[in-house]
């Protein structure tokens, strides 16, 4: 056990995982004709996020819509801080925040619908599909949500493509106040109790 503990720290920590996640993602957006135009981006069309010294992992374009990619391929949440500061580079910068996530705090998903983003949730933290045998095995032993699909389920980016035809009703994106009111209220200290995930399904997790 400790042999197969230590195996998946290493595989979690050596920038392998974060870099089949982007490769994930990219492929399927590829597949669905959006066209990339930028990675590792803090700008664009000459506008520039200088607050911090954040970028965006890839930047997207189809039919005259940007949309600003954050990949986190991890098991945990990202920092709320990194989180709500990408939200506001995106919106800054004129580009719609999109995280590819395995999970996300419900009130985090909330924050970032009313920002004008999307919440596309994985619900598992990706291995290379040459890792297969390990991933088979934590998941088996250690019961963690890990997996090794070539590619993303169509399903996945057919819920995004429903959000841009048909998006939420009762936006405050428009309304910067509001949105950077939601988005104080995550960014405030952390709650001791861990909150609900949003699941793969889109249903709210306990």
């Amino acid at each position: 056990m400790y042999k197969l503990v230590d195996q998946y720290t290493r595989a979690a920590t050596d920038g392998a995982l974060g870099m089949q996640g982007e490769h994930l993602v990219l492929a399927a957006f590829a597949r669905q004709k959006f066209m990339l135009v930028a990675e590792e981006a803090n700008s664009y069309r000459g506008k520039s996020w200088d607050t911090t010294k954040h970028d965006l992992d890839l930047i997207f374009e189809r039919d005259g819509v940007a949309y600003g990619i954050e990949v986190k391929n991890t098991l945990g949440y990202l920092d709320v801080s990194e989180f709500v500061t990408k939200i506001r580079l995106s919106r800054h910068i004129g580009v719609k925040p999109v995280f590819a996530v395995r999970a996300l705090p419900k009130t985090w998903a909330y924050a970032l619908v009313q920002s004008g983003g999307y919440a596309m949730i994985m619900g598992y933290q990706f291995y290379p599909w040459t890792h297969k045998a390990l991933a088979d095995e934590i998941r088996e032993k250690l019961a963690l949500p890990v997996d090794t699909p070539k590619r993303i389920e169509q399903g996945t980016m057919q819920r995004f493509e429903n959000w841009i035809v048909s998006p939420p009703l009762q936006l405050t994106e428009s309304d910067a106040k509001k949105v950077e009111h939601i988005l104080a209220k995550i960014e405030a200290p952390v709650l001791r109790n861990r909150p609900p995930d949003v699941g793969a399904s889109g249903e709210l997790e306990s």
